[in-house]
């Protein structure tokens, strides 16, 4: 079984310490590892550049343990991979024999390879590898059983050091699947719980083109962002965009109570401001703890007006029909939760909107980059909506791909309206 690393004294000063410098940058890349995917590639990635290796390997068995599955690898060719992508768990093979056995396999020699597991001369003779060593990972209950490998391209014998190293890998690597295992399956619930809780569709009114789009960080790390679109009659539509604080089940379930209460309140007030000062007040009224930022509005269609009121929410944007960017004052009102009752100066305002303009309501997920302010993430943002798409889906393509590019550090939610 792969024992715990005890350094030591036959090995120099300068190569322990390199080596506990490689286990520590192993240690604080899991940590940040949110993926069974993401443990792997740091564990098999650490293991090759702490033993001066150049190829690297960690298979784990599949869900029937008759399969070892290779998961990760480092050096080898897409050849190798496909080759060796399942790899039967009675296999005579090197990998298949350490995780039957719970036993390290070390292999000098090409020679020594082919004495030991001929089942694998043709890959021995076709590759570039001369030096073998492998260890096991041990199953847990919530991680299956598996192993790592380094490999060198010359002859090599592992040393008791770089021995103990490469189980030392090992052991972390076991509690890492573990623990990335349990986030990734709660990260599944928080998603399906989010998804389940927004509006499946639009709903159709004549004279507005609308889309919605949700993305989560693709972290697993669901957040609370919600949007509803609601016809009221008498040609006016109801819009709700908001962000409960925090992430995962917790923040998707306050998400739906939120805006449960929220599009209640839309149905028989039409008052903005007002639907958020009875909101807070039912909050303080039972002693919720809750908090959220939000926009409430009302287009009227009629009159070609927006009557709206934010609850510490990013602005509202207005592209009028010449391309001008609008951004829409802030009602002064603190997030939901945060005061409860009226507050001095808050109050619902309103603006024109009219046909050839697009409206745009986001989340600030859509705003946030490291390193700049909301204040920057709202210029830069006026000036993608000034250049997007007429169309409203293409809109959101664009304002997403502009503003995010591929690092997204919070969940975000948009809606546009463009009234036709």
């Amino acid at each position: 079984m792969a024992g715990h690393w005890d350094p030591s004294a036959d090995s120099p000063d300068g190569v322990w310490r390199a080596r506990m410098r490689s286990l520590q940058r192993a240690t604080r890349a899991l940590s940040s590892a949110l993926t069974p995917d993401d443990v792997l590639a740091a564990i098999v990635q650490e293991a090759v550049a702490a033993l001066d290796a150049q190829q690297g390997v960690v298979v784990l068995a599949d869900d029937t343990d008759t399969t070892l599955l290779m998961r990760h690898v480092v050096g080898l060719d897409d050849g190798v991979e496909g080759r060796w992508r399942r790899i039967p768990m009675s296999m005579d093979v090197p990998l298949a024999d350490v995780v039957r056995s719970g036993e390290s396999v070390y292999v000098p020699t090409r020679d020594e390879m082919l004495e030991r597991f001929p089942a694998v001369a043709d890959e021995v003779g076709r590759g570039d590898r001369h030096a073998w060593a492998i260890t096991p990972i041990g199953a847990t209950d919530a991680s299956p059983a598996g192993a790592l490998m380094v490999a060198w391209t010359r002859s090599h014998t592992a040393d008791r050091g770089e021995r103990e190293l490469l189980e030392a890998f090992a052991d972390l690597c076991a509690p890492a699947l573990g623990r990335a295992g349990v986030y990734e399956r709660t990260a599944e619930v928080a998603t399906a719980l989010q998804t389940s809780l927004l509006p499946q569709a639009m709903p159709e009114v004549e004279g507005i083109d609308l889309h919605a789009r949700y993305v989560p960080t693709g972290r697993g790390d669901v957040g609370g962002d919600w949007y509803d679109v609601l016809p009221l009659g008498d040609d006016r539509l109801a819009l709700i965009v908001g962000d409960v604080v925090g992430h995962g089940v917790w923040a998707a379930a306050q998400m739906g109570q939120v805006r449960h209460a929220l599009r209640t309140l839309a149905f028989v007030e039409s008052d903005p401001i007002r639907i958020l000062e009875l909101f807070d007040g039912k909050v303080a009224q039972y002693g919720e703890a809750v908090m959220a930022t939000a926009m409430v509005g009302f287009v009227d269609m009629g009159g070609g007006r927006f009557h709206y009121a934010e609850a510490g929410h990013p602005p509202v944007l207005i592209r009028r029909s010449d391309g001008h960017v609008d951004v829409l004052p802030a009602s002064q009102r603190p997030p939901l939760g945060a005061h409860h009752g009226p507050v001095p100066g808050s109050a619902s305002a309103s603006a024109d909107f009219r046909r050839g303009d697009t409206m745009l309501v986001y989340t600030d997920g859509l705003v946030e980059r490291h390193g700049e302010s909301i204040d920057d993430g709202l210029e830069r943002l006026v000036g993608a909506f000034a250049i997007a798409p007429a169309d409203p889906a293409a809109a959101a393509d664009h304002l997403i791909a502009a503003m995010v590019g591929e690092i997204l550090l919070d969940d975000l939610a948009v809606l546009l309206l463009r009234r036709t």
